[in-house]
């Protein structure tokens, strides 16, 4: 899961994100999908940044925002993301044009404001099970 809601403010956030009509997706992502070319298909991911042994495995001591790992959250392999000089085998909405086309409109929509406000309400509706139960336990 690309954003965690753990707590009402976190939901508070989430929620002021995903009905600003000007965020961007970076701010209103619950979830992140994209096309693994690893599982040919469409998946979640998450973003990993290297550790320091990372840099130095590579002969290059900056330890900046240079690299970052997506990680496809269905085969678990780590695709490197970097720039232009990336072999890209994790596609996300920053590559759209490069996603095979059948697969393009699907990660379009679950990557959409609309989806995404669908998995707030999912995730408000298991959080207040979890206070009322929570809640009921202490009494």
């Amino acid at each position: 899961m690309y954003r965690e809601l753990k707590t009402p403010v976190d939901f508070f956030e989430a929620l002021n994100a995903l009905n600003n009509s000007q965020s961007q997706p970076i701010d209103y992502l619950l979830r992140t999908f994209g096309y693994c070319k690893s599982c040919n298909g469409i998946t979640e991911y998450d973003i990993e940044t290297p550790d320091k042994k990372f840099y130095e495995n590579l002969g290059d001591l900056r330890t900046d925002d240079n690299y970052y790992f997506i990680v496809c959250l269905n085969c678990h392999q780590k695709h490197l993301g970097n720039g232009d000089d990336s072999p890209y085998t994790y596609l996300t909405l920053q590559r759209e044009k490069d996603i095979p086309l059948r697969f393009r409109r699907k990660v379009k929509k679950l990557n959409s404001r609309k989806y995404q406000k669908k998995i707030f309400n999912e995730e408000l509706k298991k959080f207040s099970k979890d206070i009322v139960s929570k809640s009921q336990s202490v009494n």
